[in-house]
């Protein structure tokens, strides 16, 4: 099981979701994931509430930290999202949690909500675990050129 401290390093201390200023709370050895994210002024839209972008960004790392915590080298290559009520609250929590784990393909729900209660948005993501490819000799004339 991979813990909060090794999700971090992981993605590196420069990863844009920590720049957003998205936590990690939980990392389950089932694959679950719970991040959250103290909302900015700069993340709210012009009816100050949650950003869709901000939404998606959360949504979108709390999956990766919980494939990637029992599934390495797995990145997002579908994402679907209904954004279901405006995120009025000061924190927004997201919960990722796996519905199929297969040796390549994984999906994932995630839901975000806010601090009041609401069910601010629903994710399905998909992700495709990338398996690490094996070195090949080159032949000895590797590289030659011919006559």
């Amino acid at each position: 099981m991979a813990t909060i401290q090794q999700m971090k390093e992981y993605f590196g201390p420069r990863h844009f979701a920590f720049n957003q200023g998205i936590e990690i709370e939980s990392v389950g050895e089932d694959g679950i994931a719970v991040c959250s994210l103290k909302l900015r002024d700069d993340q709210r839209n012009a009816f100050g509430v949650a950003q869709g972008g901000i939404l998606f960004t959360l949504g979108d790392f709390t999956f990766a930290v919980g494939v990637n915590s029992v599934r390495p080298r797995t990145p997002t290559i579908s994402g679907t999202v209904n954004y279901l009520t405006p995120g009025k609250g000061g924190t927004l929590r997201a919960t990722a949690t796996p519905i199929s784990l297969g040796k390549t393909i994984s999906v994932y729900e995630v839901d975000i909500v806010d601090d009041e209660g609401a069910n601010v948005a629903y994710f399905t993501f998909t992700g495709f675990t990338r398996q690490p490819r094996e070195k090949k000799e080159k032949p000895e004339n590797a590289g030659e050129a011919k006559a």
